[in-house]
């Protein structure tokens, strides 16, 4: 009944009251619980007679709850939901006055490689609401592959969209299609061909790394970035938390030498610009600021 009302309320709303479902649906959760207490106080159990001939063989006696303190322990469960409905909106006000970490600078130069220049406009992820976001382009030496970076971070005192949602994707679905993936010491690597029909070369392939930041740490664990979100909120600082994803192309090939090196250009790329950049990365590139 409380999952029916709270969908049907933001249905009904057009979706206005979307970031307040876990308050109204708490409330919702309240009214029914009170409802429970007073259906169930009219099919209560009946007091054992006291004329009991064996005492020890009998069931243990029950007596009748009081009105009075039906009512109480009721009105005493409503106030504990009502409080528990109050702790979100409660944090909400502490972040919010808190502020969130801006849009940190890209290095400008990173030993061996040229750039932020003006990043690929096929590398455009799909994420919901963020609070802002940039991209850019870093040229290495001859005979090593462009990388894109894209920095996006949140804010959890808005309602916009979270850092760790599910549809969040660090590729846009209409031009690519991932094809294979695997988690790589601290980060997640995606695999992508061109979706079809999608206004790309034929034989192209691009290799994503991404992994999450909060409050200075990194992480491509989902469950471990909504622990540290929650270790923020609970202690008041300012919130940090960032989405970072390097891509770069290779040519699609029936044998591994392209793809080998597109991770090795990745990776010579990554720890040079994780030795100057003010976010963290993962333990595989090297650098762990606090």
């Amino acid at each position: 009944m409380r999952a029916w009302l709270v969908v049907m309320m933001v249905h009904l709303s057009d979706g206005r009251l979307a970031g307040d479902h876990v308050t109204y649906g708490t409330l919702f959760y309240a009214a029914i619980l009170l409802a429970l207490f007073l259906v169930g106080a009219r099919y209560a159990d009946a007091p054992v007679k006291p004329d009991s001939p064996s005492p020890s063989l009998t069931a243990p006696r029950l007596t009748a709850l009081p009105g009075v303190a039906l009512a109480g322990s009721a009105l005493a469960s409503v106030l504990l939901v009502l409080a528990t409905s109050a702790a979100p909106a409660a944090l909400h006000s502490r972040m919010a006055g808190a502020g969130y970490a801006g849009l940190p600078p890209f290095p400008l130069s990173p030993d061996g490689y040229v750039g932020p220049s003006e990043a690929a406009r096929d590398r455009q992820p799909s994420l919901r609401g963020p609070a802002g976001e940039h991209k850019a382009r870093y040229q290495g030496g001859s005979g090593t592959r462009p990388v894109d970076v894209y920095v996006a971070i949140f804010d959890p005192a808005r309602h916009t969209g979270e850092l760790t949602e599910s549809d969040n994707r660090v590729f846009d679905q209409r031009i690519w299609r991932q094809v294979a993936g695997q988690s790589r010491s601290g980060l997640d690597e995606a695999v992508l061909r061109p979706a079809l029909g999608a206004p790309l070369p034929d034989g192209v392939s691009r290799f994503v790394w991404s992994w999450y930041v909060v409050n200075g740490e990194a992480t491509n664990s989902r469950l471990q970035a909504k622990l540290l979100e929650l270790k923020g909120m609970l202690s008041g600082r300012q919130a940090q938390q960032a989405l970072i994803a390097f891509s770069t192309t290779f040519e699609s090939s029936v044998n591994e030498e392209h793809s080998a090196r597109a991770r090795r250009d990745l990776m010579q790329f990554g720890r040079t610009y994780c030795a100057a950049a003010p976010l963290p990365c993962p333990a595989l590139l090297g650098n762990q600021p606090q």
